[in-house]
């Protein structure tokens, strides 16, 4: 199964509005399989981007927040959408890079 950005940002994006305490699960996502979901559950664990209890997202991480925030800038989703997901260290580089950040 392959990475999908456009769940990534949904999941990010539902825990931030969400609040605390508020369990995700796979049924809030109609546009992808229940085991997309899942499975992107625990690649965002793995990566510290989300909290959860037995396996339900609950809140974002620092790292989740600042996940989000730069897949939000409009040119860095220029560079994900010709080049696909993106290590959120090179597009960390990228973001800084383009704002003279050094």
């Amino acid at each position: 199964m392959h990475r999908d950005i456009k769940l990534i940002r949904s999941i990010l994006t539902k825990l931030e509005e969400s609040t605390e305490g508020v369990f995700l699960n796979s049924f809030d996502f109609e546009d992808f399989t229940n085991e997309e979901v899942e499975y992107h559950f625990i690649l965002l664990h793995q990566a510290k981007m989300i909290d959860t209890i037995h396996g339900r997202p609950t809140t974002l991480t620092w790292d989740g927040y600042e996940y989000l925030d730069i897949i939000r800038i409009p040119f860095i989703r220029d560079v994900i959408d010709r080049n696909g997901l993106l290590p959120f260290d090179v597009l960390k580089e990228i973001a800084m890079d383009r704002i003279g950040i050094s």
